[in-house]
């Protein structure tokens, strides 16, 4: 919200620009490092959504050239490219689409769990409570999926009627959802599988009709989101003003084929790129850490300070302490990057709770939300 406000005081959209407000030589270096972090923490989100669409469609493509890697990567890159020039107000069926899959995901979750807890099947070494080192690794994980101030912008633009009093009652409304969304599946699918849980829950789920269901869907969510990070992404070439594009009867044409271009290569580097690298659990990872220094931290840290006109003690104080706190966060995030579960069960301080009871509350839970 800090960033939105100063969005609004300086009519900017996207997050180089604005930061590039900032007073003397500061602001242009800014704009430039903040444009290029976008750039690197958005393009790893890229890869990792076509390492699970690929991860996804494995039950559906045995026996199929798309068994080739290259082949189902190349598939998902084409699907999303074409996502990817679709207005964004065409997107909020796709988006409404996976907002459904991902319930119907945790109803599945929330099932599997109930029913091997009310059969005593659940696996040993689950920790309720405990801190270790891999907890700094879950932290920049779950960051990689909730932080959005890349994006926040560009979105506050689309807002129809926007003004940050309303936008803000969105946010609050969304982020309360997503945050029981989380609890619950994180916790259910942490209870249910244990310590050896896949850094991509969908590998861990039994294979049947249902799951299957879900692996389809979250193909779907992927896509989805893709053309939602790319929007931050092209965001800096498409807020440009039309003169820095040439005379006036080329300049349309010219910035159409800047911003395309721009799309092409992400979506083909995200390609090659999701060809050799396998797993989500170290891409998430080091994107979440990246995320909490610049995102969280040193972008609205520093539009706090200086473009935001409150000037109290009390204030100035919160934002340093954003700036010093959060980089310091991204540090650790940066050399934890490992769960090490097996020092989480040394260090636990709270055990498992009563299963069977909260297996048959999560149950009906499951079947209801399925």
């Amino acid at each position: 919200m800090i960033l939105v406000h100063a969005a609004e005081r300086y009519q900017v959209y996207d997050l180089g620009a604005l930061l590039g407000k900032l007073p003397g030589k500061l602001g242009p270096g800014m704009q430039i490092f903040t444009n290029l972090m976008v750039w690197v923490v958005l393009f790893g989100s890229l890869v990792s959504y076509i390492i699970s669409i690929c991860d996804s469609a494995q039950p559906f493509i045995v026996g199929t050239i798309l068994e080739q890697r290259w082949a189902l990567a190349g598939l998902a890159s084409v699907l999303v490219l074409g996502l990817c020039f679709l207005d964004q107000k065409y997107l909020s069926f796709s988006s409404g689409a996976a907002i459904l899959v991902n319930m119907y995901l945790l109803g599945l979750v929330c099932f599997e769990y109930g029913k091997k807890a009310t059969r005593d099947e659940l696996p040993s070494g689950v920790c309720s409570l405990g801190l270790s080192k891999g907890s700094v690794t879950m932290v920049s994980t779950m960051m990689q999926s909730v932080i959005i101030q890349m994006c926040v912008l560009p979105m506050y633009k689309e807002l129809e009627n926007r003004n940050p009093r309303r936008f803000g009652r969105l946010l609050t409304i969304a982020f309360s959802v997503l945050t029981l969304i989380f609890i619950i599946l994180a916790m259910a699918g942490y209870y249910a599988f244990g310590p050896s849980v896949e850094s991509n829950l969908l590998s861990s789920l039994p294979r049947t009709t249902a799951m299957n269901v879900a692996q389809a869907g979250m193909i779907l969510t992927m896509a989805a989101v893709y053309p939602i990070m790319m929007i931050a992404m092209i965001a800096p070439v498409k807020n440009l003003p039309l003169e820095q594009f040439g005379a006036p009867a080329q300049a349309v044409r010219r910035k159409f084929l800047s911003v395309a271009a721009l799309i092409l290569f992400f979506v083909v580097a995200s390609f090659f790129v999701a060809l050799e690298v396998r797993s989500l659990g170290l891409v998430n990872v080091l994107d979440g850490a990246l995320c909490v220094g610049v995102f969280t931290a040193l972008a609205p840290g520093l539009v706090g300070l200086l473009l935001v006109d409150r000037r109290s003690m009390a204030w100035r104080s919160a934002m340093w302490l954003l700036l010093v706190g959060g980089i310091g966060l991204s540090v650790l995030g940066l050399v934890f990057t490992k769960n090490d579960p097996e020092l989480l069960a040394e260090a636990c301080k709270l055990p498992r709770p009563a299963d069977a009871q909260i297996g048959l509350v999560l149950t009906d839970l499951g079947v209801r939300a399925a």
